[in-house]
C-alpha cells in the first residue's frame, strides 16, 4: 500500500508540473496567523485537598491567564505551466514545557504543489490527510482548551478529538479537487516523528529509523459537499492505520502482554446547515488509545475505543451560539503497564457564543464540563489512576487573526 502511495504521488507531482504554458509567477510571501488571550475559572477535582510543592503545601490556584499565538509564513509561486506551488511555515509559543511557554518552536512545515484540476500534493511537517478532511460537527469557542492547558497535567485531559489531532509527523499528503460534491485524501508517514534531524528528540541514543513509537501511518479520508433546496450538506468517512513501535510491542513480561501490532481509527461525521442553524455529529472507533485518536496503540486484547460528539449552532451575525455532548470509552488494559486500571468513560458537555467585534477580532465565552469515571492516565493531584475526575471551566478570551 505504501510503495503504492508513493508511488502515486510522485506520478500526481509530475503531472502538476508539465501543463499547458502560463504566465509564471515568481514566489512572494505575505505574514498571517493569530494572537489568543483568555481568562479560565477553573473548578477540578485534582486540586482537592493540598498540592505539596516546596517549601510548603497548599491547595492551588483556580483561575489563571492564558496567551496563545503563532505567526505563519506562507509563501506562494507559479510555474509557467500555471501551477501553484509554494510552503507554509507556522511559528508558536505554546507547546515546549519547562520553557515558560514563552519560546518559539515550529508547529508545521511543509512545501505544496497544487493543481484545480489534479489537486494538491504537501510534503513535510503537516496534518494527515485524515485530519484535514473528516466532517465534525461545530464546536464551542475555546473547545477542550481550559482542560488542556489550564487544568493540572497527567494522563490525557480530552478525549473527543479528530483523527490523528495535533500529529504533524513529517508526511506525503495528497488531496482531491472536488468532483461532482466529492473528494478524497491520502497520507504516509514512515514513522511518528518530525523535524530536520534523525535523532529520536525524546529518548536519548535513538534514532528516528530505530521503531520506536508508531510505524508506516496510512491515512485516508472520502468527503461530500453539496446543497439540497438550501439545505447544506457534508458527510465523509476517515480513516487511520499504522504499525505500533517495536518498543511498545516487547513488553510481553506485563500483565498486559505489550501492544497490539497495528494501531487503528474510523470515523464518520455529518453536518446539515440551513439559515444559520447547523447541527452535525461524529462517532469514531479503532483500536488506539490516548487524547490523539489513532497515535498510540491498546494493549494486546482490549477493547476497541470509541467516542461520539454531537454539536449544534446558530449564527445571527455578528454572534455564533454553539453547545456540544459527547461520551467515549477507552479500555483501562494498558500497553506497558504492570496492572490494570478501571475502563475510562468519559461524558463531556459544552456551550459558548463568540461575538465578531471587528473584522478579524473576535471576543468569546464559553463552559465546559468534563467528568472522567476511571481516569486512564496516572496519579494527578488527588486524583488516582482510575478513580474518578471532574472539570468545569468558565473561559473569556478574545482572538485577533491576521
Amino acid at each position: 500500500m505504501r510503495k503504492l502511495l508513493l508511488g502515486t504521488t510522485a506520478v500526481v507531482g509530475a503531472a502538476l508540473l508539465s501543463t499547458g504554458a502560463s504566465a509564471q509567477e515568481a514566489p512572494t510571501v505575505r505574514i498571517g496567523g493569530y494572537m489568543d488571550f483568555s481568562y479560565t475559572f477553573l473548578s477540578d477535582t485534582a486540586d482537592r485537598g493540598t498540592q505539596t510543592f516546596s517549601p510548603t503545601a497548599r491547595r492551588p490556584r483556580t483561575s489563571d491567564f492564558r496567551s496563545d499565538m503563532e505567526v505563519h509564513v506562507l509563501v506562494s509561486g507559479k510555474t509557467a505551466g500555471g501551477i501553484t506551488y509554494g510552503a507554509r511555515i507556522e511559528f508558536q509559543n505554546d507547546n515546549i514545557p519547562g520553557s515558560g511557554q514563552t519560546a518559539v518552536d515550529t508547529d508545521e512545515t511543509w512545501l505544496f504543489v497544487s493543481s484545480p484540476t489534479l489537486g494538491t500534493v504537501r510534503f513535510g511537517d503537516t496534518d494527515a490527510a485524515a485530519f484535514v478532511m473528516q466532517v465534525r460537527p461545530p464546536r464551542y469557542p475555546a473547545f477542550y482548551r481550559p482542560s488542556w492547558y489550564v487544568a493540572r497535567p497527567g494522563g490525557f485531559n480530552y478525549v473527543n478529538s479528530g483523527l490523528t489531532d495535533g500529529s504533524d509527523i513529517t508526511k506525503i499528503t495528497y488531496m482531491s479537487p472536488q468532483f461532482a460534491g466529492f473528494d478524497f485524501g491520502v497520507s504516509y508517514a514512515v514513522n511518528g516523528n518530525e523535524g530536520p534531524r534523525n535523532n529520536n528528540g525524546t529518548t536519548t541514543g535513538l534514532i528516528d529509523r530505530d521503531r520506536q513509537g508508531r510505524q508506516n501511518e496510512i491515512t485516508a479520508a472520502i468527503r461530500y459537499r453539496g446543497n439540497f433546496s438550501g439545505v447544506g450538506v457534508a458527510a465523509g468517512f476517515a480513516m487511520t492505520h499504522a504499525e505500533s513501535g517495536a518498543n511498545q510491542r516487547a513488553a510481553a513480561s506485563l500483565v498486559n502482554a505489550g501492544a497490539r501490532n497495528t494501531i487503528t481509527s474510523y470515523g464518520a461525521g455529518l453536518t446539515a446547515s440551513f439559515q444559520g442553524f447547523t447541527f452535525g455529529g461524529e462517532y469514531v472507533f479503532g483500536n488506539y488509545r490516548g487524547a490523539s485518536v489513532g497515535t498510540a496503540p491498546t494493549a494486546r486484547g482490549a477493547d476497541m475505543s470509541w467516542h461520539y460528539l454531537l454539536g449544534a449552532s446558530y449564527t445571527f451575525n455578528p454572534v455564533t451560539i454553539t453547545a456540544n455532548f459527547g461520551q467515549g470509552f477507552q479500555d483501562g488494559r494498558r500497553p506497558t503497564a504492570a496492572a490494570t486500571v478501571r475502563d475510562m468513560r468519559h461524558t463531556h458537555v459544552g456551550v459558548g457564543a463568540s461575538y465578531t467585534i471587528a473584522p478579524g477580532l473576535l471576543g468569546y465565552i464559553s463552559y465546559e464540563y468534563q467528568r472522567f469515571r476511571g481516569w486512564p492516565g496516572s496519579s494527578v493531584g488527588s486524583v488516582a489512576a482510575g478513580g474518578n475526575r471532574t472539570m468545569q471551566a468558565l473561559t473569556v478570551g478574545t482572538t485577533l487573526s491576521f
